[in-house]
Parts: C-alpha cells; sequence; structure tokens
C-alpha cells in the first residue's frame, strides 16, 4: 500500500464521547472531524467512490 495514509475514524470518537457524557472528549473529537472534514470533504461520497472503483476492477480483471 504505497502513499497511503491512515485516517482516525471521528466518528467512533464521537460517539464513545457522546456515550460517556465527555464533553471535552466530545469537543476535541468534533474539532478534529470538522477539520477532516473541511480537508477531505464528505467521507460518504469518498466511500462511494471507493466502491465503484474496486467494483470497476474487478470487473476489469
Amino acid at each position: 500500500m504505497e502513499n497511503f495514509t491512515a485516517i482516525t475514524p471521528y466518528g467512533v470518537a464521537i460517539r464513545t464521547a457522546i456515550a460517556s457524557g465527555n464533553l471535552d472528549a466530545l469537543k476535541v473529537a468534533l474539532s478534529l472531524a470538522q477539520e477532516l472534514h473541511a480537508r477531505d470533504g464528505d467521507v460518504r461520497s469518498a466511500l462511494a467512490a471507493a466502491r465503484a472503483q474496486l467494483a470497476a476492477s474487478k470487473a476489469a480483471s
């Protein structure tokens, strides 16, 4: 996996902070998620694009 950058799953951190009632952790997770969204955009559309690319690659092989 050349040129791969791991991305922290902020949704998990946000849900964990909400469930625990830890508002400080929630603020940090929200801030980081907002930075990620500002930088990378909508994760759902990226997932859809990745799935489509994988499907096309499988169909071509």
